[in-house]
């Protein structure tokens, strides 16, 4: 009897455990929603279902945040996103690093970087 071959799942890791909905919008909306989540690297519907997680509180996977880092952007709050940053694993400040520069300042030094003089 040969062993069962096990497949290693290549490409970016998973979002998380999500849950498809169907969402309906305003006809005058659907553009708008598609152009905010053009600007966050999100589908429509991905943007809108985490735009309505943070106005509700609820936490943002960093698994979303390695896909689409500039997600970071839709918390208006720099303290908040300090709060965010913090907890995030070094992959995805990497990514912050690489990909947001509006939220810089607010990052931690990745190792092994030279830090300004002053």
């Amino acid at each position: 009897m040969s062993a069962v071959p096990t497949r290693r799942r290549t490409g970016p890791p998973p979002k998380g455990d999500r849950k498809e909905i169907m969402v309906r919008l305003p006809r005058h909306h659907v553009q708008y929603f598609a152009n905010q989540a053009a600007s966050t690297g999100l589908s429509a519907g991905d943007y809108v279902g985490y735009r309505a997680a943070i106005c509700e509180g609820l936490p943002i996977p960093a698994e979303v945040f390695w896909h689409a880092p500039r997600l970071i952007l839709l918390y208006e709050d720099p303290e908040q996103r300090r709060e965010i940053i913090a907890t995030m694993p070094e992959n995805v400040i990497k990514k912050f690093w690489q990909h947001v520069p509006e939220v810089a300042e607010l990052l931690p030094a990745m190792p092994g970087e030279l830090q300004p003089a002053g």
